[in-house]
């Protein structure tokens, strides 16, 4: 099976449901998002398989990101298509949120090891803090995509049913909730591998002190 089509060639595709679109449509955009953070989140992986955090009771903190990486992908399944073509059977994204309540449980495990958060951080410290806040920010775009769908009549109107409703403020929280994970992971990463974080300073020219 030849890996192209040519059927992309002039700027159209199709959605997960069969809808034409092109490729600059949002649903289109958030799925783009969706699977740039995932391939961040594989740079973060092979990082941490280089340092001496892997085989220690670290491990799980990054380990964890093995299920997120299928949990992205079930959840651009969703994403990608036109929620006015769905129905009320529709599979319920992190039905029983047994995908959040697992995120929040390592975000506080993390946070009750971490000394408090006084200052901005910036992204930086080594490479693998770096690849961590980077997946970070691709994921605070992610979100703000899939927040355009939300927030779409053409896709979110009157008509909508309940259900693709339901689905996609699933998805919401579940990508807010990532992102919060992955600066504390960060922030963790910095704190086992005593690597000083890289606190935002005032510049000069927004100092009161400016002449």
């Amino acid at each position: 099976m030849k890996i192209y089509t040519k059927k992309g060639d002039t700027g159209s595709t199709s959605l997960y449901d069969g809808s034409k679109v092109i490729k600059n449509n949002i649903i289109v955009e958030s799925v783009g998002s969706l699977d740039e953070l995932n391939s961040e989140i594989g740079v973060i992986l092979a990082y941490y398989n280089l340092t001496n955090i892997k085989n220690t009771h670290n491990s799980k903190y990054y380990e964890l990101l093995n299920n997120i990486q299928s949990e992205l992908f079930d959840l651009g399944s969703i994403i990608a298509k036109n929620p006015n073509n769905s129905d009320e059977n529709e599979v319920l994204f992190d039905k029983n949120n047994d995908y959040i309540k697992n995120i929040e449980e390592f975000i506080d495990s993390m946070t009750e090891k971490l000394p408090t958060l006084r200052n901005f951080i910036l992204p930086g410290g080594n490479l693998l803090i770096a690849s961590i806040h980077k997946a970070r920010t691709i994921c605070r775009r992610s979100e703000r995509s899939i927040t355009s769908i939300r927030y779409d009549p053409t896709y979110f109107n009157e008509d909508t049913l309940d259900k693709p409703l339901e689905n996609i403020n699933r998805c919401l929280a579940y990508i807010n909730r990532l992102s919060d994970y992955l600066f504390t992971l960060a922030r963790f990463t910095s704190l086992i591998q005593e690597v000083e974080e890289v606190k935002y300073i005032r510049s000069k020219i927004l100092s009161k002190n400016n002449d």
